[in-house]
């Protein structure tokens, strides 16, 4: 399965760097039983933090870790949750092992040493000549990275430009280079077609976690016996394990189904994919948001014969019948644009809760016929979205929709897409910059830091349909990486106190609104005069009362709290969040 022909020169050069660095590298057996880890290096990870770059945290990949931030060593039993039936609502107990304290946050760190350490220990890999690839959508690079950071290599990450900006904020501390490809998690041929273009240069070893057998290696190794370990501690007279259930991504984790069968002959393997790009299920295409499964090819690592079931999960669950709701015509009708996308759904419950308003995700142009007041709201990512939103016809029917009269509200980066330009010179999302909508006199440029802080502030005076909101108290939160710049002669829409003090955000003219502000809809009298002064223009009163959204988030925590504390053992979740356990 996995070549382990001796390049002799290259592995004296390999151990000698290894000693010039002080680098001890781990067998499975360590990871596996981490008891056998010798006392010295016990010793010395006393003194290490788990996401330190110092080679000994080769020694914490494993699921055995103690869950402490900085000089844990290890468990009896690999970390994991139970989920019981209380809270699940099915009769079977579920077990779910914990990642949480591998070094990057994420197993996948084994996975790529199990795909690099052959490599290294055999001398196919110079350490002092070649350069470790690794392509992936995100937690495989990160684990790859890290891995040769610790072990003394050069690396290369690539991985799509929509992950997260956490990811690529990391990773250019830890690679030696990132590269960012065109798309999303479902992008995989794009991160194929990058790692083609540097399988030509001679100094680039490619460590494709879709082909690699140490991948799955790792996995029916490591984490088999992890998932055998946990169920034999847990289980009570009677119990079985009846089924082991994994996402499809590279397809190393299902490794361990393999490793479980032959345990638990019984046993019935499930993988998952997504809805919204069916590979196994369908042959299917299209894109999703699920970090950490890679779609549009079955990868050659999949032992396809010793699956069982195929679970397609969708990305929107959780949402799903909200976005896709045909709501009825009523006395005002909103619509909010459901770009590809869309984050802080909840910016609009509000409005929804209003008596006789009517909200409605559109992705069609035909769809935002008959609405009152069109919404751009946040994204996860500003210019994918613009695009979309150019090439599905979207832009031009809202701007049609805008000079007819209709009033357009964006919030975060909704509110940058209404602007003449975004711009990203830092790379934030890809690179490059866009026109953008030019309803309002704003340009936008992305920056590598990000602005998280809750906030509250006072609706300025509003011009044109939304005139009733002016001077109205509202209270938020933004969560933006954008620097947005009004012209100087532009009307702003709020004040907004935060820590450093008083600024003025956003920007309103006609009939176009723009803001930061999460939440802008929230306050107890938004909502409904928001709704009061669109069906005023439509010649309908509209009645009813404002509904405290704050207050409610509230209540529906305090149920959701108390529903967690009478089904899990809380004593015990503190103890082992507090490494007691």
């Amino acid at each position: 399965m996995i070549d382990l022909t001796i390049h002799r020169q290259a592995l004296d050069r390999n151990i000698q760097k290894a000693r010039e660095g002080g680098v001890v590298i781990p067998t499975f057996e360590n990871m596996k039983h981490p008891e056998t880890v010798p006392e010295p290096i016990r010793a010395r990870l006393r003194g290490v933090g788990l996401w330190d770059v110092d080679p000994l945290n080769l020694f914490r990949i494993t699921w055995k870790n103690e869950p402490m931030e900085s000089g844990g060593l290890y468990r009896a039993v690999p970390n994991y949750i139970e989920l019981p039936p209380a809270l699940t609502g099915v009769p079977a107990r579920i077990i779910a092992l914990v990642g949480k304290w591998f070094p990057t946050g994420c197993h996948k760190v084994g996975a790529s040493f199990g795909c690099l350490a052959p490599r290294l220990v055999t001398g196919q890999f110079d350490a002092g000549y070649h350069r470790a690839v690794w392509p992936s959508t995100g937690n495989y690079c990160r684990g790859g990275a890290f891995n040769s950071k610790l072990l003394g290599v050069r690396s290369v990450a690539i991985l799509p430009a929509g992950m997260s900006r956490e990811r690529f904020e990391w990773l250019s501390q830890i690679a030696g280079e990132v590269i960012a490809t065109p798309g999303c998690e479902s992008n995989v041929k794009e991160i194929f077609d990058k790692t083609h273009e540097l399988r030509q240069e001679p100094d680039c070893m490619i460590f494709n976690q879709f082909e690699e057998m140490g991948n799955h290696l790792w996995h029916y190794q490591v984490t088999g016996s992890a998932i055998a370990e946990v169920f034999e501690a847990v289980k009570r007279p009677g119990d079985r394990l009846s089924g082991a259930c994994f996402t499809s991504g590279s397809a190393g984790t299902i490794g361990c189904g393999d490793y479980l069968k032959e345990v638990y002959p019984g046993l019935k393997l499930a993988v998952g994919e997504a809805l919204q790009c069916p590979t196994i299920l369908e042959n299917g295409f299209g894109d999703h948001r699920i970090e950490g499964i890679g779609d549009k090819h079955i990868p050659w690592i999949h032992n396809v014969k010793n699956t069982d079931m195929v679970i397609d999960i969708d990305d929107e669950d959780s949402l799903s019948e909200r976005l896709d709701a045909k709501a009825a015509p009523a006395l005002v009708n909103i619509a909010v644009v459901k770009l590809p996308r869309l984050s802080n759904f909840t910016d609009f419950s509000a409005l929804s809760r209003v008596s006789g308003v009517s909200v409605a995700y559109a992705d069609k142009p035909a769809q935002l016929a008959g609405a009152d007041l069109i919404i751009l709201p946040g994204t996860k990512s500003t210019l994918a979205d613009l695009r979309w939103l150019r090439e599905s016809g979207m832009e031009a029917q809202i701007l049609k929709a805008h000079a007819a009269g209709t009033p357009v509200f964006g919030i975060c980066g909704g509110y940058q897409m209404m602007g003449r330009t975004v711009s990203d010179p830092d790379n934030t999302e890809g690179g490059g910059s866009l026109r953008g909508m030019k309803l309002l006199p704003i340009d936008t440029v992305f920056r590598p830091s990000k602005t998280t802080t809750q906030t509250r502030g006072t609706l300025l005076e509003i011009d044109g349909v939304l005139s009733d909101l002016s001077g109205l108290a509202v209270e938020g939160y933004e969560i933006h990486m954008g620097e947005t710049v009004r012209d100087a002669s532009a009307k702003p829409l709020v004040r907004l106190l935060r820590r450093e003090g008083e600024i003025e955000d956003g920007c309103q003219t006609e009939n176009a609104f723009g803001t930061y502000l999460h939440g802008v809809f929230d306050a107890p009298e938004a909502a409904l005069r928001t709704a009061q002064a669109l069906a005023q223009k439509k010649g309908v009163t509209l009645t009813g009362e404002a509904l405290d959204t704050h207050a409610y988030k509230e209540q529906q925590y305090d149920k959701l709290a108390d529903s967690v504390r009478k089904s899990l053992d809380m004593e015990r979740i503190y103890r082992i969040m507090e490494g007691k356990a």
